[in-house]
């Protein structure tokens, strides 16, 4: 009967893992928490997947480790913590990689449209749907090339619901920001690279996280879950083989039955025929959203 008022503010960091429903694994009557994706009577074992999260994590404890190389890199990420961990710009200690005004996500499908279409929210929902990237009389007026510079919030129709922060981001391997691509490059042991929030700011207490937990693509409270931890496919400038994840895409990497799983932003259809944004397997590459990451810029009053 307490389940719905367990609360953790032990500054304690532990996993109990995802309950397999194809499977039938676990029982609801001894689950943990009242969602049964996080069923488990006990935490799982951290494995190097972790780190990311931990790194991120405010806590000061963590729970089940068995494997001594974690400790090893949980050493590693100590030492680096003392050096700034930059390249070409991106000082991925900070709270926003991309600079503090955050950035549009363009699909670049749409590039070539008469409207670019963006990520973004609408009023009083958590959904996270494509918009029209800017105001009608805005579109003319662009440059063939303008996703390789930066915009203005003026130009934007909703700059609160559209506008995205990349940061704070695990530190293993290295982002890169070229001409509107944003890539990861591997790490020692994370192949996805640096592993970020990508977030919102509506209120100055209130930021709302790119969350993977259901089908659909969703903004909500942030925390370090990995539902909330997205890294970026490759660019045509840097070329990463050690993933098999498309050109541009946006991911999220869950361990499912002891396997690592990419889930890629994508545009998908329901059984009426209306489209919303939500994740497929990276492999199908068909529905996957290439991104371009257009800064926005303030223009200095005259």
């Amino acid at each position: 009967k307490f389940c719905e008022t367990q609360h953790n503010d032990n500054f304690l960091y532990h996993v109990f893992g995802r309950w397999d429903k194809s499977e039938d694994q676990g029982q609801r009557q001894r689950c943990l928490f009242p969602n049964p994706n996080h069923c488990g009577r006990s935490p799982i074992f951290l494995d190097s997947y972790e780190m990311s999260a931990l790194e991120l994590s405010p806590d000061l404890f963590a729970r089940k480790i068995d494997d001594v190389s974690l400790l090893d890199i949980i050493d590693i990420h100590l030492l680096r913590r003392k050096r700034r961990h930059t390249r070409k710009g991106l000082n991925l200690n900070e709270g926003q990689v991309m600079g503090p005004h955050g950035a549009l996500l363009v699909d670049r499908m749409s590039l070539d449209t008469d409207m670019p279409m963006c990520l973004g929210t609408m009023r009083s929902s958590k959904l996270v749907s494509l918009l029209p990237c800017f105001r009608s009389t805005v579109v003319p007026t662009l440059e063939e090339d303008w996703f390789t510079g930066a915009v203005i919030s003026e130009e934007v129709p909703f700059p609160a619901s559209m506008t995205w922060l990349v940061g704070r981001c695990s530190t293993d391997g290295y982002l890169n920001f070229i001409d509107g691509w944003l890539s990861g490059s591997a790490g020692n042991f994370t192949p996805s690279g640096p592993r970020c929030h990508i977030k919102q700011e509506r209120a100055r207490r209130l930021q709302l996280c790119l969350d993977g937990k259901t089908d659909n693509l969703e903004a909500v409270p942030c925390n370090f879950n990995h539902e909330k931890l997205f890294s970026f496919g490759p660019s045509p400038f840097v070329v990463d083989d050690s993933r098999n994840v498309p050109v541009g895409s946006i991911y999220l990497s869950l361990e499912e039955n002891d396997d690592i799983i990419d889930y890629c932003i994508a545009e998908l259809s329901n059984e009426d025929g209306e489209k919303y944004v939500g994740f497929v397997y990276c492999e199908e590459d068909e529905h996957v959203i290439e991104f371009a990451v257009v800064p926005f810029i303030v223009e200095e009053a005259k």
